[in-house]
């Protein structure tokens, strides 16, 4: 038996499931001692994904309260700083915090003109996918990367999770038409009567625009 088999042996399928979602980044030892259990337990185990997936982050979406909590500690973080401030503004302690500040500004500006018009347009979307609450599952649909939409939807991810605006999976993927991406979508339980917070379904999404056949899978799908 090897070392990554005794190991993993007493430990559950649902956090070796965690450990084959690293995908590359678990040794290949590691795998094999994972498939072998599963097989051993009778139960299926996923295809090693092309990229890892963090399955307790995968669902990045936060909720409102989440994102008010946030904001209010920001803010009240802030207001903290500035009465400090104020207090030792003319003292050495008072003249290093202003130091450092302006450091990290400084240090921040300088990191920007660095960065290749490539890595500013993978920060400016890094930046909408955080402030949008988009899950992976989400960008992937909207995309229309249908292998990635499989792996993750057979690793567990939420198909109903919604953004910080309503907006699900399926009304990504309606929204750029991917259809056999919905396809994957609504066989995973995909929700179809999910609206967003602007009342949009994936159907009223996709007949806007005129997409027939992703209008036809939908509405196929409610029939049914």
């Amino acid at each position: 038996m090897s070392t990554y088999k005794e190991m993993y042996s007493s430990w559950d399928s649902e956090y070796l499931l965690q450990k084959r979602a690293l995908g590359d980044e678990l040794a290949e030892e590691a795998h094999k001692a994972i498939e072998e259990i599963f097989e051993e337990r009778g139960e299926k185990l996923p295809p090693r994904p092309t990229h890892p997936i963090l399955l307790r982050d995968n669902n990045s979406a936060k909720s409102g309260g989440s994102k008010l909590l946030r904001n209010f500690a920001l803010v009240a973080f802030v207001l903290i700083a500035m009465a400090i401030s104020k207090a030792i503004a003319h003292t050495w302690l008072g003249l290093l915090i202003s130091v450092l500040v302006v450091s990290y500004f400084v240090l921040s500006w300088l990191r920007r003109q660095t960065l290749s018009p490539e890595e500013m347009e993978t920060e400016k979307q890094k930046k909408k996918i955080e402030s949008e609450g988009l899950t992976e599952l989400m960008v992937a649909s909207a995309e229309g990367n249908l292998v990635r939409v499989k792996e993750l939807l057979s690793y567990g991810a939420e198909v109903n999770e919604r953004s910080t605006s309503g907006s699900t999976a399926l009304m990504y993927a309606a929204l750029n038409n991917h259809v056999e991406v919905a396809k994957s979508l609504l066989e995973a339980g995909a929700n179809i009567g999910n609206s967003s917070d602007k009342g949009s379904t994936a159907h009223s999404i996709a007949k806007k625009r005129s997409y027939n056949d992703m209008i036809e899978l939908l509405e196929l799908h409610g029939r049914n």
